[in-house]
């Protein structure tokens, strides 16, 4: 699954997140998270926990 960075970061401005709120909400680092943002692919479990904290679809996160 591929990422979708620019819908992620339309959401963070959306909701007014920052990057350590979703971290939290995720379980993530703040280093993995970039390492995700970064990433050509995540796996499905990534990508839902991903969606999982900003509240969405996983279908909303990730390129078609």
């Amino acid at each position: 699954m591929v990422i979708n960075r620019s819908e992620i970061e339309l959401i963070l401005a959306r909701k007014q997140m920052t990057a350590t709120s979703i971290c939290e909400r995720a379980g993530f680092s703040r280093n993995r998270f970039y390492e995700i943002m970064r990433s050509k692919s995540v796996t499905p479990k990534t990508a839902g926990k991903m969606a999982a904290a900003l509240e969405v679809d996983v279908t909303e996160i990730i390129k078609q």
